[in-house]
């Protein structure tokens, strides 16, 4: 059940079954010496707490797995994606290169490989964020966020860009190709109506 909420896009939904299946196998685990908590479930909950941007949560939990399981290269793809999400560039990009060591076909590990290195060259260029910085700045830093998967992160900032007094074309149009992208990824929700109504002002 907690897989099918996680495919369908309720990382929040999934993730309280993740912890409640955590939980049992940790009594398990203080009740008979040796008992191991399955190692797909720890993947698992740690996929969805990056999803969540619970970084100080999901990274150290996925590095235990890959630790326990270095052969799996899905393991390792979802640990780049963790530090790619928290924007650890090298460090993902460590371990996203061990993915596809393990299967050179390894397609899903390339890609982020690849989305991982561009969004780091781009935050690279950006300046420290600040209050009140200019609605094409901040585009360019949404972007990044968009880039790996950081979509909660990304939904603030495009909001920002699509109220923004000095946003113009280009940076407009970025903010309908992310509400685009986040509606395909998790339908509607209040994130992506906040932003579908403040692009609608815009245009009105």
């Amino acid at each position: 059940m907690a897989n099918q909420l996680a495919w369908r896009g309720d990382a929040r939904g999934a993730l309280t079954l993740y912890a409640e299946s955590l939980r049992r196998e940790r009594t398990l685990q203080e009740r008979f010496p040796g008992w191991t908590v399955p190692i797909l479930l720890r993947a698992n909950a740690g996929l969805v707490l990056s999803e969540l941007g619970r970084f100080d949560e999901a990274v150290p939990l996925l590095a235990g797995v890959v630790a326990a399981e270095p052969g799996v290269a899905s393991y390792h793809l979802y640990l780049g994606t963790a530090l790619s999400r928290a924007l650890r560039f090298e460090e993902a990009d460590a371990a996203l290169a061990r993915a596809l060591t393990l299967d050179s076909g390894y397609r899903s590990a390339a890609q982020a490989r690849a989305r991982n290195r561009r969004a780091q060259a781009l935050w690279a260029e950006l300046p420290p964020e600040r209050a009140g910085e200019p609605a094409a700045l901040r585009a360019r830093r949404a972007q990044v966020y968009q880039w790996v998967g950081h979509l909660d992160r990304a939904a603030i900032l495009w909001l920002d860009v699509a109220r923004a007094e000095d946003a113009d074309a280009e940076a407009l149009s970025a903010a309908e190709r992310a509400l685009a992208q986040q509606r395909q990824v998790f339908g509607e929700t209040p994130a992506t109506r906040a932003l579908a109504s403040a692009l609608a002002e815009r245009r009105g």
